[in-house]
């Protein structure tokens, strides 16, 4: 039997900082939340690993934009 979950509320602005070591799947994370944020989103301590670059560069051929600073 499936259970279906509905969401009632939106989640309020998220305007904090979170500092985390980087690893290859909070850096993938990243790019997934950050892909769906409205605005610009920033990370630091990303792990520059072939799956992390992969997905960057799948969401540019989509249309996001990124930069390397």
């Amino acid at each position: 039997m499936s259970k279906i979950l509905f969401i009632k509320n939106r989640i309020k602005d998220f305007n904090k900082k979170i500092k985390v070591s980087g690893d290859k799947s909070l850096s993938i994370r990243w790019v997934l939340l950050a892909s769906q944020a409205i605005g610009k989103s920033k990370g630091y301590n990303l792990l520059m690993s072939e799956d992390v670059l992969a997905a960057l560069r799948f969401y540019k051929k989509i249309g996001s934009k990124s930069k390397k600073i």
